[in-house]
């Protein structure tokens, strides 16, 4: 049972309450906001700028820059210090890293590159030399010509995928691999290429490898065919990598 409010009179008070306004300002920071089942329209976040849209549901406001959304909030992102997007999190629940250090390119024909011993590309300088036929992806310039610098310490993958053509029967020897800051990873080896080729003339072969590396190191495929004075081209390469963890 209610009891009804009376004033100083003693006169009942039947009519609710009205919500109290409140003027001034929240200080959020450091407070995660839960939006359970209401919306929520928001001018001002601690500062920051609020556009025409409402947030809906759980959200987690990042006091420390603007949000700047011109619609229905329909996915969560983390911002990093440059109030860039590091981590979107959409309605499906989908995650993607748009910053993920990750690149894909493909080299054309180079020709007359081995064969009789030489080492393609022989080095940082030399594979920064290299001009990509397509870049087709490298999301922070972390990649030149095929020469790829960690932006941070992590486990990296790398996948190379080529064509050699214009072998003979004199090119019994040959390995690729990758180079991380110098040193060599050979995932590759055979006493017969022209044999393992089939005999043909040409050679189709893809390798990968899985690398701690530390900011800064650098990463770039090689290989070299042995045992010929002849030399021989890489018809194509593919070669493509990304930061793991």
């Amino acid at each position: 049972m209610s009891r009804a409010r009376e004033n100083a009179d003693g006169a009942r008070l039947d009519a609710p309450l009205a919500s109290p306004a409140f003027t001034g300002t929240v200080d959020l920071t450091g407070t995660t906001v839960s939006l359970d089942d209401d919306e929520i329209s928001l001018d001002k976040v601690n500062g920051g700028t609020l556009g025409t849209g409402t947030i809906g549901g759980s959200a987690i406001v990042n006091t420390s820059g603007a949000i700047t959304t011109t619609g229905a909030f329909t996915s969560i992102g983390i911002d990093d210090n440059s109030t860039e997007t590091a981590i979107t999190i959409d309605s499906n629940e989908r995650v993607t890293n748009p910053k993920q250090p990750s690149f894909s390119t493909r080299i054309g024909l180079q020709s007359d590159v081995t064969g009789n011993s030489t080492v393609w590309p022989n080095g940082a300088v030399n594979s920064a030399a290299v001009t990509p036929e397509n870049e087709y992806w490298d999301a922070n310039n972390d990649l030149v010509g095929v020469c790829f610098t960690a932006p941070v310490d992590g486990m990296y993958a790398f996948f190379g995928h080529m064509n050699i053509g214009d072998m003979d029967d004199e090119h019994a020897y040959g390995f690729l691999g990758f180079s991380i800051s110098g040193v060599g990873v050979t995932t590759y080896h055979s006493s017969d290429w022209y044999q393992a080729a089939g005999g043909s003339n040409y050679f189709n072969i893809g390798w990968h490898l899985a690398h701690k590396m530390d900011a800064n190191d650098t990463a770039f495929p090689y290989w070299a065919v042995y045992s010929g004075d002849k030399e021989v081209n890489i018809d194509y390469l593919y070669y493509s990598g990304f930061l793991v963890s």
